[in-house]
């Protein structure tokens, strides 16, 4: 058994009486000798716990407790205890009083310790005073005392008063955080309305928000509810995701069609797509001779069938060129070698052999072959060339313009508005537009199986369209209101242009040019710049990238992905601008023109025309489907051609 435990039996501590008030004198005759009398004084509270605690001082270890009942109803009181001699101990003794507030388990709220020795015989008084207040009476000593009452002057403030909001903290905890009928709110440093740890109040306290979940309560801008505006790696609105607006750490496909992931660019206004992929050089074929050379923009994937990383084509403007072709004498690179034709070139043009002898003026020619071409003129004159037979034939008509088809066949415009069509063996058959009588200036045709689609434009504006052999007649598609002086399309309708002037209700004639857009059978006038006044009289349409016009002063136009411009004016040796009545071109460094003065001029594409022949009478016309076949005509029955 511990010491302490045999101490308490050896050590009797008695309890003489309840109160001074109730013992008057001691018993004369007490069998007890050497004994000390505790009187224990306190005063302004009542302890709810009273105890008295003695220990040996030659060895603390041996010590006892005892209670010491008080009176409940009594604020000031003194209470006697007494304490005799133990088997052991020393007669010297520490004795502690102690009170406590609200139980034995409350905090002390008075205590004093002294020391007696206990005489051998006879009793010993021994005078201890406990203080402490509790002013307000309510059972709570105040907490500048050790107690738990935090106003000891009102007797509703203590730990057990019930907590309202009144702006009291009633039960002298937490404030009035414990209060029934309180609201919870948030501590809100930044000030944005918007808070992190929650805490209950009656009142909005300073520095609070009703509303919580700031994720960052330093940075006002930072709140739930913020518009995420920035891609700058915070949570802006607080709900756990970064930069959604900005898709940050999603796929994404480059403007290289490259993969990637979206990231925040270095603005921190955007995000921007980054490849993970480096985007490679490609080349597509645009001229459609099989070959890619147009560079596109860098990608990872293929812009277009066929295209590839090596360039094949140093002209993607022209199909007579590109690299693996056999160089001929045409002017132009066709091997992509950087040499211009063979140094045993001769470029030579020439008049056509047994040509017949005319003065006619030929006014149209339309090449449909390898060597073979028909011409139309004045008077009904035709001729057919096949080869080394030049065929004279007639068709009643003065003849402006003709086309043919691969087949040989050719159709023919009049100055009355009529249209003809006829082959080497048969006769000619003669149509025409009820009530049409302008001069069909312009023919161009696209064939597709065993039929032909016509198209003709006249100098009164109408666009025609003759359906040969389904339909028996052309029909007007469209009236421009302008004098039409030719037209063109390759490879099929959707490239068609029709050239021509406005010589009605103006001073001078104004060059007008016009797109057909197939999808909805209209037609669209194309600005062309300061070109100055006169006629288009030629177009030539190499593909839907590329196209020329000519006409009078020498006026050349170039139409490069749908926009036009100038290129310089044919002029003779004197520098004096020469009316341009036909042009052909094979790519953008291979343009042929004609001109009044006679002659064939070529173009590569750079500042100036070169001569390619020198005739001495008007030339009025120019085709030709290679650029080692091409023929014109004139006036007084010029016919030459180019065929090295």
């Amino acid at each position: 058994m511990p010491q302490n435990a045999s101490a308490m039996r050896l050590f009797l501590l008695g309890l003489l009486c309840v109160s001074m008030a109730a013992c008057k004198r001691e018993p004369k005759d007490d069998p007890r000798t050497g004994a000390l009398r505790v009187l224990v004084f306190y005063a302004t509270f009542r302890p709810a716990c009273l105890t008295l605690t003695a220990r040996d001082v030659a060895d603390t270890s041996r010590e006892a407790h005892t209670p010491i009942s008080v009176d409940a109803t009594r604020q000031s009181d003194t209470r006697m205890v007494a304490v005799f001699r133990q088997q052991g101990w020393s007669q010297d003794l520490r004795l502690t009083v102690q009170a406590r507030e609200r139980s034995c388990a409350g905090p002390v709220v008075a205590e004093q310790t002294v020391t007696a020795t206990v005489p051998r015989e006879g009793r010993l008084d021994v005078e201890m005073d406990l203080r402490a207040e509790d002013l307000d009476d309510d059972g709570f000593i105040s907490t500048a005392q050790g107690g738990t009452d935090c106003d000891d002057t009102r007797a509703d403030v203590n730990p057990e008063a019930p907590e309202v909001c009144d702006g009291v903290d009633n039960n002298c905890s937490q404030g009035e955080a414990d209060a029934s009928g309180n609201q919870l709110w948030y501590v809100d440093r930044d000030g944005d309305g918007y808070g992190t740890t929650p805490f209950p109040a009656c009142g909005r306290p300073a520095n609070a928000a009703a509303q919580g979940g700031d994720c960052d309560d330093s940075d006002a801008s930072i709140h739930p509810g913020q518009e995420e505006t920035r891609c700058d790696g915070v949570d802006e609105n607080c709900d756990g995701t970064k930069d959604e607006p900005f898709r940050v750490g999603q796929a994404c496909v480059t403007e290289q069609q490259c993969p990637g992931t979206y990231a925040c660019a270095a603005s921190g206004l955007a995000s921007a797509c980054l490849g993970s992929q480096s985007p490679q050089a490609w080349f597509v074929d645009e001229d459609g001779d099989g070959r890619a050379g147009t560079s596109t923009a860098p990608s990872c994937v293929s812009p277009a069938p066929g295209a590839t990383h090596v360039s094949e084509d140093c002209d993607e403007s022209s199909r007579f060129v590109a690299q693996g072709l056999s160089e001929v004498c045409d002017r132009m690179d066709n091997d992509c070698d950087g040499h211009v034709d063979s140094a045993s070139c001769v470029l030579t043009w020439a008049p056509l052999a047994n040509a017949p002898a005319t003065s006619t003026r030929w006014n149209a020619v339309a090449a449909y072959g390898a060597g073979k071409a028909w011409f139309a003129g004045e008077e009904q004159q035709l001729l057919d060339v096949d080869g080394a037979a030049s065929t004279p034939l007639t068709c009643a008509g003065n003849w402006r313009s003709a086309w043919a088809t691969a087949s040989g066949r050719v159709f023919l415009g009049a100055d009355d508005g009529r249209i003809a069509t006829r082959t080497a063996t048969e006769d000619c058959a003669v149509v025409s537009l009820a009530g049409m009588s302008a001069s069909i200036n312009g023919l161009v045709g696209f064939e597709a199986g065993n039929g032909t689609t016509l198209y003709a434009v006249t100098s009164s504006g109408r666009v025609l369209r003759w359906d040969y052999p389904s339909a028996a007649a052309p029909v007007e598609v469209a009236n421009l209101g302008v004098n039409l002086r030719a037209i063109h399309g390759a490879p099929g309708p959707q490239t068609l242009l029709a050239v021509g002037a406005l010589d009605q209700g103006v001073d001078s004639p104004q060059p007008r040019a016009f797109r057909f857009d197939v999808a909805t059978g209209s037609w669209t006038s194309e600005a062309l710049g300061n070109t100055g006044a006169g006629f288009l009289r030629g177009v030539h349409v190499v593909d839907a990238r590329t196209a020329y016009a000519v006409g009078d002063q020498g006026l050349v136009l170039e139409r490069a992905n749908g926009a036009w411009r100038m290129l310089p004016r044919l002029t003779d040796a004197t520098g004096t601008p020469r009316d341009a009545t036909g042009v052909v071109a094979y790519g953008r460094h291979a343009i042929y023109a004609v001109a009044s003065d006679g002659e064939v001029r070529f173009s590569d594409g750079g500042a100036a025309w070169v001569t390619a022949y020198r005739g001495v009478t008007g030339l009025t016309a120019i085709d030709g489907p290679t650029p080692t076949e091409i023929w014109a005509s004139g006036q007084q029955g010029t016919l030459v051609r180019f065929h090295p």
